[in-house]
């Protein structure tokens, strides 16, 4: 019986097709490890930025996105501080987190791969008017997006909102809360959407 010679090419060929498909589930991999999400909802309440940076750090959770429920008059600040905070993450852990620095400081510890600022739609219009001077600020659909780190930040109005598949890190300001529809908040909040919800109390 004749053995026919293996054909070299075609050996390569298909060397080359499973490295690259195990390239592939490796990629995943990482990347599914890098998103770690907690079994149960854990609800938690910050009296300043500091301290929400602090707790939320606590969880464990990496590589997530990130939901605030936030008015533009804050938002806007944190637009205009962005280049002006690129501290290294040593030396932002040395700092304390500012309400302006917040989420800057969520997506430079790794803690958000990208954020999504949900603004309330009576002050939307008036957002977006003064966000568009903003350098760097660039329309994305009926929305806007900015780049922070690399990361994504996303800004819209509640009725632009549409949660992901992807279960997120929530922060509510606490006296901004009531501009926001209460089924709204209630949908953004569910366990089925959200893992984490902090409430950051206080005056801001």
């Amino acid at each position: 019986m004749k053995v026919r010679p293996k054909n070299p090419l075609l050996m390569a060929s298909t060397a080359s097709i499973l490295l690259l498909v195990v390239v592939a589930l490796a990629a995943v991999a990482v990347g599914a490890a890098g998103r770690r999400v907690l079994p149960e909802q854990v609800t938690l309440e910050a009296t300043s930025p500091s301290e929400a940076f602090t707790k939320l750090e606590s969880t464990g959770v990496q590589g997530r996105t990130l939901v605030v429920l936030d008015r533009s008059s804050h938002v806007s600040d944190v637009l205009l501080l962005a280049d002006s905070m690129r501290h290294a993450r040593d030396a932002l852990y040395q700092l304390p987190v500012t309400y302006d620095s917040l989420v800057e400081g969520l997506i430079e510890c790794g803690i958000s791969r990208n954020a999504r600022i949900v603004i309330p739609d009576s002050e939307w219009e008036a957002f977006r008017a003064s966000a568009a001077e903003v350098p760097r600020v660039l329309p994305l659909g009926a929305g806007l997006v900015r780049r922070l780190y690399g990361a994504p930040i996303f800004f819209g109005s509640q009725s632009l909102f549409d949660a992901t598949g992807e279960k997120a890190v929530v922060v509510i300001v606490e006296n901004n809360v009531g501009a926001y529809d209460p089924e709204f908040v209630q949908k953004v909040t569910d366990p089925g959407h959200a893992d984490v919800v902090l409430t950051l109390k206080g005056e801001w």
